[in-house]
């Protein structure tokens, strides 16, 4: 529990910098979500006991998987078939 307790925080911060990171490829911009996202104050006050909340995490994995998903698609719809295919 209080391994997942504390690492919770760093792991937010990191998923986030790899989001933002790879929608605008800055650097800086992903730093300063990471710590924005990982380290917000309603993290740390209001739920600190709660797990649950606290591991939002896999919230930006899911959204940069999503969009990477959706990139290859329109990807593939601009491609002929037989390129797609083989």
């Amino acid at each position: 529990y209080n391994l997942m307790f504390y690492a919770s925080w760093p792991l937010s911060a990191f998923a986030c910098y790899w989001l933002v990171r790879r929608l605008t490829q800055r650097t800086d911009a992903g730093i300063i979500a990471g710590l924005a996202f990982g380290f917000a104050p309603y993290r740390i006050s209001g739920e600190a006991g709660h797990l649950q909340t606290l591991s939002m995490y896999w919230l930006p994995i899911a959204l940069a998987s999503m969009h990477a998903h959706l990139c290859q698609v329109v990807v593939a719809q601009r491609l002929p078939p037989s390129l797609i295919f083989h």
